[in-house]
C-alpha cells in the first residue's frame, strides 16, 4: 500500500465515522467547508481548503486517535503536496465533497465512505 492507497482508505473511514457521529452543527460546518471549496480562486486555495474539509470530517468523527493521526498526516501531506497537485487544477469539481456532506447529513455512512473513497481514488486514477 502506498501513500495514495492509504489516503483513499483514510478518507473513506473518516467520512464513515463522521456520518455516524456528526451533529447538525457539525454538518453545517462541513457544508461551509465544502462551499469554501467552490469559492477557491487558485489551485493552492483548493488544495488547502480540501485538507480543511478533511479536518472537519476528522472533527465530526469524534475519534481522538484519528485526530492525532490527522495532525501527523498533515506534516506528511505538506511535504508531498506535489503528489496531489493534479487534483486541484482548473475545473476542480467538489461534487464528491457535496455528496459527502449530504450523506453525513442523512447519517448514511456507506454513502459518505463511497463518496470520499471515490474522491481519493482520483489521485490514483489521474485526477479530475
Amino acid at each position: 500500500m502506498d501513500l495514495l492507497d492509504l489516503r483513499v482508505a483514510l478518507l473513506g473511514f473518516t467520512a464513515d465515522r463522521a456520518a455516524r457521529h456528526a451533529t447538525p452543527d457539525g454538518v453545517a460546518r462541513l457544508a461551509a467547508a465544502a462551499a469554501l471549496l467552490d469559492e477557491a480562486a487558485t489551485p493552492a486555495q483548493v488544495q488547502s481548503r480540501d485538507f480543511d474539509f478533511f479536518m472537519c470530517l476528522v472533527e465530526l468523527s469524534q475519534n481522538r486517535v484519528l485526530g492525532l493521526l490527522a495532525n501527523a498526516i498533515r506534516k506528511i501531506y505538506d511535504q508531498n503536496l506535489d503528489l496531489f497537485q493534479r487534483l486541484y487544477g482548473a475545473g476542480f469539481d467538489a461534487n464528491l465533497h457535496h455528496a459527502t456532506v449530504e450523506a453525513v447529513r442523512r447519517k448514511d455512512s456507506p454513502a459518505a465512505r463511497t463518496a470520499m473513497e471515490a474522491f481519493g481514488a482520483l489521485a490514483i486514477g489521474g485526477g479530475q
